[in-house]
């Protein structure tokens, strides 16, 4: 998908590849993974891993895109409903839906146990038929 190897399935070695974005039809999500304690600083972690076509399964890869992020806030702070059940709704949702991801790399990265920097695979976009947003957007669940 990014003209290069994709080592260890989560990371492209900078500069050796064409492309920076793709957009495939998984076989299967295996799971959605929302958390509040997942990073540092209190930060959210939101997470999915899935299958591809080809049999590779690509665990507990970041979601940036913003539609879900604000979706999620919106679920646990407006609604009041857990993280765990909105996990499993997303995740519900996915599987039954027709859904395409959006696969990004993000900007070389270099982890401090690391000698050489990579650009990471993230999932910037999720898309479902029927749509699990019904027909909203990022902006219609911005904070206040």
């Amino acid at each position: 998908m990014f003209g290069a190897s994709l080592h260890d399935q989560k990371r492209v070695e900078p500069g050796t590849g064409t492309r920076s974005l793709g957009t495939i039809k998984p076989a299967a999500i295996a799971s959605v993974f929302l958390r509040d304690d997942l990073y540092k600083e209190g930060k959210r972690g939101y997470r999915l891993s899935f299958r591809d076509s080809l049999g590779q399964t690509f665990w507990n890869l970041p979601i940036t895109d913003l539609s879900l992020r604000y979706y999620v806030d919106h679920q646990h702070t407006q609604k009041g409903i857990a993280l765990p059940k909105i996990s499993a709704q997303l995740q519900w949702w996915f599987q039954k839906a027709e859904t395409w991801l959006r696969l990004g790399l993000t900007r070389p990265w270099q982890p401090d146990d690391e000698d050489t920097a990579w650009c990471y695979l993230q999932v910037t976009g999720i898309y479902t038929f029927p749509d699990y947003l019904r027909g909203a957007c990022f902006a219609d669940f911005a904070p206040a």
